[in-house]
């Protein structure tokens, strides 16, 4: 009886060590996860984002400025168009006011190579008698990007004061 014990206890201890080294070896031989982007990666792949939309004064009480920060590389806008919707409690939105730059998008390549981050400023004249925009109120507005590699980009939001 006890040779039959010694012989149940070194199956079971076999059987334990085997599962193990059959689990150690399916978690070891599992294909990883790929990461997720790395910084280096982030740098050399094509991207076009708005970061922050933003008033500041001017010296001229008739006009603010909207300040629009970009991150991007290998993508650049030629051509924009800013449109304040008619806000709550107004008559009257602003725009569509339309900016393009001298160059046409058949003039770039798919890809440019442009600075990391960009600040576009736009002068904005204030409209009476709803006095748009009025400092200290956020606003909604809508931007349309027209990018160089043919594509739109679209971003809406509120605007407020920088602090």
């Amino acid at each position: 009886m006890t040779r039959k014990s010694i012989a149940l206890i070194i199956f079971f201890i076999c059987l334990i060590g085997g599962v193990f080294a059959f689990w150690e070896f399916q978690k070891n031989s599992k294909v990883s996860k790929p990461e997720k982007a790395k910084p280096t990666q982030e740098k050399t792949s094509p991207y076009f984002l708005v970061e922050k939309v933003y008033f500041t004064e001017t010296d001229d009480p008739n006009t603010v400025l909207l300040n629009i920060k970009i991150k991007r590389n290998k993508i650049a806008q030629y051509k924009y168009q800013i449109h304040f919707p008619p806000q709550e409690g107004t008559a009257q939105g602003i725009g569509p006011i339309e900016v393009e730059f001298g160059a046409q998008p058949t003039e770039f390549k798919e890809e440019v190579t442009t600075t990391p981050e960009t600040l576009i400023q736009e002068f904005i004249a204030r409209s009476y008698p709803d006095n748009v925009p009025e400092f200290g109120k956020s606003y909604f507005c809508k931007i349309k990007f027209y990018l160089t590699n043919g594509k739109e980009y679209n971003w809406e939001g509120n605007v407020g004061w920088e602090k």
